[in-house]
């Protein structure tokens, strides 16, 4: 009788164990809590998306703290593709949709007031880009980094500018980022970018990050 009574007592665990993991792994409804969260490939692992607070997630397995989760729902049919290929081919097609061209960073002592010539040292800087849309571009973001010869970092901003560039053109270098020299304050961008303007070996990189056009429609880069 002994044997039968172990055996129960093994029959027993096995069932509780499997009542455990059923209880781990049944299909529960849960729901993004924050304003937004990471969806991930493997927990912790590669970003692949974003949630939205409120989103409705059916889970599908447990590991410690993280879940596997499905969420349901609609989109827009145009802009899903059968072939993963073409992703890659719109993403290099979507870096070339607006380039930048040239820049120019010039040091003047005086600037034009009323007509009048006051002395004002200050540094003006102007940026150029192509539209390769087949629509008319009306605004940019771009990240600007300011180097030296040695290629440190002197200043870096991201910049946003109204303009408009029909479609296969280029804006004309006609307006101006500009930074005075505050004689009483030190530290200054003017501050930071006059000498290697002074000199002639100052380096800009731009980074587009995002384009808007005259449709309304908008491009993250």
């Amino acid at each position: 009788m002994k044997w039968m009574s172990s055996l129960f007592l093994v029959l027993t665990m096995l069932c509780f164990l499997r009542t455990e993991v059923v209880a781990e792994t049944k299909t529960q409804t849960r729901f993004v809590q924050p304003e937004k969260e990471n969806l991930r490939a493997t927990p912790n692992g590669k970003k692949i998306g974003e949630l939205l607070q409120g989103t409705e997630l059916m889970v599908q397995e447990k590991k410690g703290k993280w879940l596997k989760v499905q969420v349901t729902g609609w989109i827009y049919e145009p802009s899903t593709t059968p072939n993963k290929a073409e992703i890659k081919m719109w993403q290099e097609k979507k870096q070339k949709l607006v380039e930048f061209v040239n820049s120019k960073v010039e040091r003047l002592s005086t600037k034009e007031i009323y007509g009048l010539e006051v002395s004002q040292p200050h540094i003006r800087a102007y940026f150029q880009f192509q539209n390769n849309a087949k629509k008319t571009l009306t605004g940019l973001v771009y990240e600007t980094t300011f180097m030296d010869s040695f290629g440190d970092v002197l200043y870096k901003t991201t910049m946003k500018s109204q303009l408009k560039i029909a479609p296969g053109q280029q804006n004309k270098m006609d307006t101006y980022w500009y930074w005075e020299d505050n004689p009483f304050i030190d530290g200054e961008v003017y501050d930071k970018l006059q000498s290697a303007v002074g000199a002639g070996t100052i380096k800009v990189k731009v980074r587009i990050k995002k384009a808007v056009f005259e449709d309304g429609s908008i491009v993250n880069f």
